[in-house]
């Protein structure tokens, strides 16, 4: 709370200053969303203008701003809710550990132009796409039910694909004679 006696003003404005970081994320609170209807209306339940009428003692004043502080700091919290993260990578753990050491290695080639370091950052460009190769090679391989990402239809569709191809050759294979007749008949009509 802050006082500005400088005014020649009777009265002296008051400035309440509220810390609203919420503690869902103390680490970033832009990653915050508030919904300030609700935030007014649970400010207007929780304080009313009546209770600081008459206040006459420096202690009751006090106590009255404290309350308002906590009333505001607590409104804000019911208000708010986090931000979720809808983006998921499908890109397996150890291709972005390897795209990470190939980014550091770039950078300290480029900051210092020493041949040592852009023979790392060769050696590290060439795991990084013999890894890439081999994830594209097996994507059977791929752990698409990893516990950081949420099954997808696409994840779905591919692994029946990868566990049922053969039925679906087979089923080409007849389709094939099928889909001939069909442009005889559309020719004749």
């Amino acid at each position: 709370m802050d006082s500005i006696p400088e005014l020649s003003s009777d009265h002296n404005p008051v400035f309440l200053n509220f810390s609203l970081t919420s503690p869902i994320h103390q680490d970033n609170a832009r990653a915050v969303t508030t919904c300030w209807s609700d935030f007014r209306n649970n400010l207007k339940s929780s304080v009313r203008l009546s209770d600081f009428s008459g206040i006459r003692n420096p202690n009751v004043l006090e106590d009255k701003i404290s309350l308002l502080t906590a009333a505001v700091c607590s409104a804000h919290q019911q208000a708010s809710k986090p931000i979720e993260n809808k983006k998921h990578s499908f890109t397996p753990n150890h291709i972005h550990e390897l795209i990470y050491i190939k980014n550091k290695a770039k950078r300290l080639y480029n900051r210092t132009l020493n041949p040592i370091h852009r023979t790392n950052y060769y050696k590290a460009q060439a795991n990084l796409k013999k890894a890439l190769k081999n994830t594209h090679n097996n994507p059977g391989q791929l752990d698409l039910n990893r516990s950081t990402q949420q099954t997808t239809a696409f994840g779905s569709v591919r692994s029946f694909f990868a566990k049922n191809a053969h039925l679906f050759l087979i089923s080409l294979a007849l389709l094939a004679p099928l889909a001939a007749m069909i442009r005889k008949l559309i020719f004749l009509l």
